[in-house]
């Protein structure tokens, strides 16, 4: 109990009372997947996964393996990759010259984290355990994006029965069939058009509190 306790105080300590935007992104990677490796705490339940969701976010809508999730001002959207997963697909990335680049790998899986500039604002996009999660925001709240996304991404728990069991079910195979906001094909101008349609859903989903300290 006592080491539930640290992990979740040093947690606080790098996300909560530090000042999030004077850390260097991958200090934040860095040390979100370190402190997350043993996590035992999930507050959100799907097919086939399970994952923490921080207290002050929450999710608006699920659809198949795409989830929109409320963080503040902003919309995260979340694909959850299952026939990578269950096929052991570790994508290899490569390093460019967007406004930031960078390549990580932990527990032997690739990540990447992408951000660029679009007409004003940031597009946020980070890959880790066969899952991506896009946002676009200001340029001052970059750092806590990507705070909150790895959070969410270091926590996905696969469940191996369950994705076996539906590998073959129309509904997974007929995946990219479902709007899908995760692909590399996307553009800048589609994603604001996508988050003015949704941050104009009102209704939310109240998210049970799992935090130890509040």
């Amino acid at each position: 109990m006592k080491r539930v306790l640290l992990i979740f105080a040093i947690m606080f300590i790098v996300t909560g009372c530090t000042d999030i935007n004077k850390l260097k992104y991958n200090n934040i990677i860095d040390d979100v997947i370190k402190e997350n490796k043993n996590n035992k705490y999930y507050n959100q339940f799907h097919k086939g996964y399970k994952y923490y969701l921080p207290k002050y976010m929450s999710n608006k809508d699920v659809n198949l393996y795409n989830e929109l999730l409320n963080g503040g001002d902003y919309t995260y959207y979340l694909h959850v990759d299952v026939i990578s997963y269950y096929n052991k697909v570790n994508n290899k990335y490569e390093e460019n010259t967007s406004y930031i680049s960078y390549l990580f790998n932990y527990n032997g899986i690739n990540g990447y984290l992408e951000v660029n500039e679009i007409n004003g604002k940031y597009l946020v996009e980070i890959i880790y355990n066969y899952a991506k999660i896009e946002v676009m925001v200001e340029k001052i709240d970059i750092n806590e994006a990507i705070n909150n996304s790895i959070i969410i991404l270091s926590t996905i728990k696969y469940n191996d029965d369950i994705i076996k069991n539906i590998i073959g079910d129309n509904d997974l195979n007929n995946q990219e069939e479902v709007l899908n906001i995760f692909g590399n094909n996307i553009k800048g101008d589609d994603l604001l058009d996508i988050i003015e349609e949704y941050d104009s859903y009102d209704e939310e989903t109240e998210v049970p509190d799992y935090d130890v300290i509040n």
